[in-house]
């Protein structure tokens, strides 16, 4: 029988592929530094190309369900900053109530969330349940985060929070989703955000957008290719459709803030 331990790796998006209910992480090609914790002794070191990683220790044997992982992603690595700055300009660091964010991804921006707005209770999100486990990670510890939910922007919000109250948020966050999902999330994402934010409370969505029919720059037309070509039903939006979108649901545009990297922050007010 060989032995079975607690592992918890600290990867940078590293791919994986599942063999029943193993989890099988190609290290190789991480590229970044990973951190394996075994029991009480950890190994640190870094990946370069296709160069294989060791575990020099006792054989071992794991499964998903001993196995948790923090993601850290690049992208939000360099665009929290950013976005805490824009928040700032319209959500006051002394806010209260309840915060939902919506496709909370690895847990970086949730985690920064928290910190930056301490008397907000905030509510992480997902639809792929594989990343529960980095969420989790990124916000252990931190006493105003609740333990992250299964969430399909695209489905009955109502169904999927039912302890959630209509008119009871004060706030919902949603980064770098609608272009990288289905219109319909988008329609979701209106709707019940809509249906779960107090008047006067605000909507906050990130990422590249068109405008009247006109995506700029170069970079991001390239962008918007790229999505389409690799699912049919992804791709940049456009500000006046979702504007379209979110009237019915009581929400109106606000505020639209320029953001490095041809980005940009919308605030979405409540009526």
């Amino acid at each position: 029988m060989k032995n079975r331990w607690k592992i918890q790796l600290e990867i940078t998006e590293c791919p994986f592929y599942a063999i029943g209910d193993y989890r099988v992480f190609e290290l190789g090609r991480c590229g970044r530094v990973v951190r394996i914790s075994i029991g009480d002794n950890a190994v640190r070191r870094r990946i370069r190309g296709q160069e294989s990683a060791r575990i020099e220790a006792k054989e071992l044997e794991f499964t998903a369900a001993h196995l948790t992982i923090m993601l850290n992603y690049p992208a939000a690595q360099r665009n929290t900053a950013p976005i805490l700055e824009a928040l700032l300009q319209h959500v006051s660091r002394t806010a209260t109530g309840v915060a939902l964010e919506v496709s909370s991804g690895s847990g970086q921006h949730v985690a920064a969330l928290a910190r930056q707005y301490p008397s907000l209770q905030w509510q992480p999100t997902e639809l792929e349940s594989r990343l529960l486990d980095s969420i989790g990670q990124h916000t252990a510890g931190l006493p105003n985060v609740r333990p992250a939910r299964l969430l399909d922007a695209a489905g009955d919000w109502a169904t999927q929070l039912p302890d959630m109250e209509a008119h009871s948020l004060s706030l919902v966050v949603n980064i770098n989703m609608v272009h990288i999902a289905p219109w319909r999330c988008a329609l979701g994402l209106m709707a019940g955000a809509g249906r779960l934010l107090r008047s006067g409370a605000l909507l906050i969505t990130y990422g590249p957008y068109a405008k009247d029919g006109l995506l700029t720059p170069q970079s991001n037309v390239e962008f918007d290719a790229h999505l389409r070509a690799k699912n049919a039903e992804f791709g940049v939006r456009d500000i006046r459709e979702l504007e379209k979108a979110a009237a019915p649901h009581g929400l109106r545009l606000h505020a639209e803030i320029d953001m490095p990297a041809n980005n940009k922050t919308l605030v979405w007010k409540k009526d």
